[in-house]
């Protein structure tokens, strides 16, 4: 089955929270959810498994456009003038494309993360 598996990564929300607060980075948090899932479907499925790490598994779908519609969403919300906004890396895989032989999915997350 294709898939696509997405990391988004807030590279400064413990910098951010400690400049604007914990109230204003949870209300950035919240818009940036409120447009991501209108870039979803239903059978996308998202998860956190770290406060600043966000992983997408999108059954039958290419990692590229959504990335770029998130990297939009996330510029779009910079511009509001924050002193420092929220910075994010998003990294993603194909599978099965991007498989290496012997592969699961603790290794495709570990590749993400580690930038591999």
């Amino acid at each position: 089955m294709r898939f696509a598996l997405i990391l988004v990564e807030f590279q400064n929300a413990t910098e951010v929270i400690e400049q604007q607060g914990a109230a204003r980075v949870f209300l950035m948090l919240d818009e940036f959810a409120r447009r991501l899932h209108e870039l979803l479907r239903t059978s996308d499925i998202t998860t956190r498994t770290q406060e600043e790490r966000l992983w997408l598994l999108l059954p039958f779908s290419s990692p590229e456009g959504l990335a770029a519609r998130l990297e939009k969403a996330l510029a779009a919300q910079s511009s509001g003038g924050e002193a420092s906004p929220l910075r994010a890396r998003i990294r993603h895989l194909q599978v099965p494309d991007d498989l290496r032989a012997g592969e699961g999915a603790a290794q495709w997350m570990s590749r993400l993360q580690d930038g591999v």
